[in-house]
Formats: structure tokens, C-alpha cells, sequence
């Protein structure tokens, strides 16, 4: 997460709970993921594009993209990716 957004994130933290199990993902307080509510864990590809969606939302990932509603696929400005899979469009702090 932190090579991903490193512009965008200040610190990734694991916090230990005194239940076993428990895997919620929050961002400035806000769950994105919890286990207990979708009954698996995430695949890393759904957490980079549920934290890009509240950090950068219009920033691609690359091969962790998934197609979104609002863009268009055959659009060459949402279809633009450097060779490491970054945008190649500066992004805003």
C-alpha cells in the first residue's frame, strides 16, 4: 500500500485485537473492508482499488485496475499507464 500510494498515505498500520479473526481495513477512520462482513478476505487488487477510489480516485493502477463504470475503456487519457503500471498524469496532493 505504501509503494502504491506514497504520495497519498503517511503510514499503514496493523493494530492487534483481542479477537481472533478480525481483519477491517479503515482509512481516516472509515472501514473500507471487513472480513466479518463479506465473509473472506480481500484480495490485494480490491484494497489498492478501494483505497484509490478515496485517495486518488482518478488515478489508474495498472494491471489492478478493474474497469469502471465512469470511465471509458476506449478512451486513450484513462487508458494511459507508464511502464511500472503508474499514471503518467502528475497527480494533485
Amino acid at each position: 500500500m505504501l509503494t502504491t500510494f506514497e504520495l497519498e498515505l503517511a503510514e499503514v498500520a496493523l493494530v492487534p485485537g483481542e479477537t481472533a479473526g478480525v481483519f477491517i481495513v479503515r482509512l481516516d477512520g472509515q472501514i473500507l473492508f471487513d472480513r466479518a462482513e463479506a465473509r473472506r478476505f480481500p484480495e490485494l487488487r480490491e484494497l489498492k482499488q478501494l483505497v484509490r477510489d478515496r485517495v486518488a480516485p482518478e488515478r489508474a493502477l495498472g494491471h489492478s485496475d478493474r474497469p469502471r463504470s465512469d470511465r471509458n475503456p476506449d478512451s486513450e487519457s484513462d487508458s494511459l499507464e507508464g511502464h511500472d503500471g503508474s499514471n503518467p498524469r502528475e497527480l494533485e496532493p
